[in-house]
């Protein structure tokens, strides 16, 4: 009711006026006829603009005057108050910000921030600010439109931190477009968080390098009460949801099959580099061949040189071959094509070049080379609107092609569900939890006992949340205080659970009445495949983070023991990974119970 009110105040506001006006007239002109005078029209006019101003010379006789006598004047004060609510607006509302508590800051404007931002405005009900050092940024105009309070100011000074309430705040998030000063606004929050505060600060991070290097820095990994800091790269983001929603093993690929994943990346910047580190995550299939990965770019040679700086173990995991060549070049062009043609590859197509009018040129391009191919086209598209709009059309999507679709809309990446409520990571905070129980408990044996494993997990959640020390391993720690590195394990395991499913022609089904007393179990040969795909998995995360085979554990001279192939390790380690293997069945029970109880707190769902 009060935002239809809202909506149409001024419509309702000039009728109001309007109807005073007249019936000001109308009564004037009433009263002083029946008392014999008259006057013009003018005369009755003035009389009645007096009553807007609190001036009724008359004492009404007529109930038009009287009404207009009360309308008039009450227009007239409460449109005198808007305009100074509208004037002083950002005044009482900055003031307030010195009272304020649990609200959403956003440092920076760019498309990500204004996304959050709007994202934000609509699915909690908290109040956002935001910090934005350009005045005339256009995003930062239409937030203000909306009623958003938005700071002209640089949000690295600790002055409009402090100034935004910041260290009051539920959560800040920093996305103003550069990583070192996205990196200083966290590290100054840090400074100015108080004991009795708890402030969760979103660092976004654009070099997937640089990533990995801040993970492993003492801010992220030294465990601090009131100041929970967290990291997120929008490519990274973007890559996972990608390779989740177009797997670049669509086909089924068994353990006796004789193809492989061949993934064509055109336009090798932070966006191809991070489909790329993805695919090394997950790419781990059940024939055991290593994904081929096609770089088309006209710097590819140089670029995959830094790259391999950055990664030297990254042909472990991939055959990679820099094509350095225009995408849309008849020499690219005949490559796709070629590739398309071997029935040995599964092939996949992503366009991310930086300019999107390019990205879908590109790929309209190899559309049309691609003809009776089954071969997907995935474009960049960070809008939603515009030419991402094509990807949709019957055109483009009609029986001759339906191979080009567009992916990395801002506004599906940078939502309250992606970045404060970590929705990616679900099930991989449920890997975690379910591996604490493990590793201190023991694994849980048989049908019944994993039945009981929910109940296990609650009362190992209130142990955790209650302070309980656990284990003295990195990794035995609640998923708040964990090491960066352990997380992404933990995600990487989870990102790859639907490449095991379909390994074995299998895949998750929700089904509400499932029978508790005949739950799914894997075969056992089943059961010695995926712990295959497992280990391999395992062994990728620590070959991206640098590790390689010692004889011993360590993390200063990264090596560790049981980075070999799946014949050589013992049985006890072949055990650790069948387990997980074991547990997926249950795992998306457990989330499930999750989402209805909402009662883990640990895990912060």
């Amino acid at each position: 009711m009060f935002k239809i009110l809202g909506r149409f105040k001024w419509p309702l506001f000039g009728i109001g006026a309007t109807a005073a006006f007249v019936l000001g007239i109308f009564g004037h002109w009433k009263q002083y006829t029946d008392a014999g005078q008259s006057f013009s029209f003018w005369e009755y006019a003035y009389c009645t603009l007096r009553l807007f101003m609190f001036d009724c010379v008359l004492v009404p006789e007529n109930w038009q005057l009287e009404v207009a006598r009360w309308l008039a004047p009450l227009i007239f004060g409460y449109t005198v108050f808007l305009g100074i609510a509208v004037l002083f607006r950002d005044t009482f509302r900055t003031f307030s910000l010195r009272f304020a508590k649990d609200h959403i800051v956003i440092c920076g404007l760019g498309q990500k921030g204004f996304a959050l931002a709007q994202n934000l405005s609509k699915t909690k009900n908290r109040r956002v600010v935001a910090i934005e050092k350009d005045p005339d940024n256009e995003h930062a105009r239409e937030l203000k439109d909306s009623g958003m309070l938005v700071l002209a100011r640089d949000a690295t000074a600790s002055a409009s931190l402090r100034y935004a309430g910041a260290m009051r705040a539920g959560q800040v998030i920093a996305v103003v477009g550069e990583d070192g000063a996205n990196v200083e606004i966290a590290v100054r929050l840090r400074e100015m968080v108080k004991e009795d505060r708890r402030v969760q600060c979103y660092v976004h991070i654009r070099e997937p390098a640089l990533c990995g290097l801040l993970r492993s820095h003492t801010i992220f990994t030294v465990p601090h009460d009131s100041f929970d800091l967290r990291i997120f790269n929008n490519f990274e983001n973007t890559a996972r949801l990608l390779l989740e929603k177009h797997p670049p093993d669509r086909k089924r690929i068994a353990a006796d099959s004789q193809q492989a994943v061949h993934l064509v990346i055109v336009g090798f910047k932070r966006m191809g580099e991070s489909i790329l580190l993805q695919l090394a995550r997950i790419g781990h299939f059940a024939n055991g061949r290593r994904p081929l990965v096609t770089i088309l770019d006209p710097d590819a040679d140089e670029r995959w040189k830094q790259f391999l700086a950055r990664y030297p173990k990254i042909e472990k995991l991939c055959k990679c071959r820099p094509v350095k060549k225009e995408p849309a070049s008849l020499e690219a062009l005949a490559r796709i094509e070629e590739a398309a043609e071997d029935k040995g590859l599964i092939t996949t197509v992503v366009v991310c070049l930086p300019d999107e009018e390019k990205c879908l040129s590109v790929a309209i391009l190899m559309d049309g080379a691609l003809k009776g191919k089954d071969v997907p086209i995935l474009v960049r598209m960070e809008n939603e609107k515009g030419l991402a709009t094509l990807t949709k059309s019957e055109e483009l999507s009609g029986p001759s092609s339906g191979r080009i679709r567009s992916f990395g809309a801002i506004s599906t990446t940078c939502t309250a569900k992606m970045v404060l409520e970590e929705e990616q990571d679900r099930l991989a905070k449920v890997l975690h939890l379910v591996y604490l129980h493990q590793s201190l408990f023991g694994s849980a044996k048989g049908n019944k006992a994993k039945q009981k494993l929910w109940e296990k997990l609650q009362d190992l959640d209130r142990k955790l949340s209650s302070g309980t020390e656990l284990g003295s391993k990195p990794a035995q720690k609640p998923w708040k205080k964990l090491d960066m590195f352990f997380r992404d394990a933990n995600r990487q395991q989870a990102d790859h659970i639907p490449v095991k499913l379909r390994a074995i022609g299998a895949s998750v089904c929700i089904v509400k009445s499932a029978p508790e007393d005949k739950p799914f179990d894997f075969k056992e040969d089943e059961v010695e495949t995926l712990a295959r795909m497992e280990h391999a998995r395992w062994c990728s995360a620590y070959y991206l983070a640098g590790y390689d085979y010692g004889n011993e554990r360590s993390d200063e001279y990264k090596t560790h023991p049981d980075l070999v192939p799946w014949e050589e390790l013992s049985k006890e380690t072949k055990d650790y990974d069948r387990e997980p293997v074991r547990n997926i069945p249950f795992l998306f029970k457990v989330v499930e119970k999750i989402d209805q109880s909402k009662e883990l707190k640990t895990l912060s769902f």
